[in-house]
């Protein structure tokens, strides 16, 4: 496929039909030319592999909210932000940290409705999450 209607350029593109496919693929909303570099800075400097996260670990979802849970002492704190969320892109606006703080996500169902509404995005809120 051609960039243009000009059969003649060089350039070539590729474009997929994906609505059809759009129940069983999962978005990453990861900007190519930093968010992988910082998974990896993130490896190379705490030795930590990002792959090894487990999601239903309570304590990941504790540690957006308290900061004892991430080793913030109470006292020491100089953090002003009402979550912990300033290295997650997408999370790390005042907006979002407010609302985070507000809503008390439990699990990533939380996270991913949270993400839905702070874009504004039509997103299903069918699944019990007691």
């Amino acid at each position: 496929m051609y960039v243009s209607d000009d059969g003649k350029k060089k350039e070539l593109s590729s474009f997929t039909e994906y609505h059809f496919l759009e129940n069983q693929l999962i978005k990453l909303d990861m900007l190519g030319h930093s968010d992988p570099t910082m998974l990896k800075e993130l490896k190379d400097f705490t030795g930590f592999d990002f792959k090894n996260i487990r999601f239903n670990n309570t304590v990941l979802y504790d540690g957006i909210l308290n900061k004892e849970v991430i080793g913030l002492k109470e006292k020491e704190d100089l953090y002003p932000f009402p979550s912990n969320t300033m290295g997650i892109s997408e999370m790390n606006s005042d907006f979002t940290m407010k609302t985070l703080s507000e809503l008390k996500p439990k699990n990533m169902f939380d996270l991913i409705a949270f993400s839905g509404y702070s874009h504004k995005n039509t997103v299903p809120f069918s699944r019990n999450t007691n």
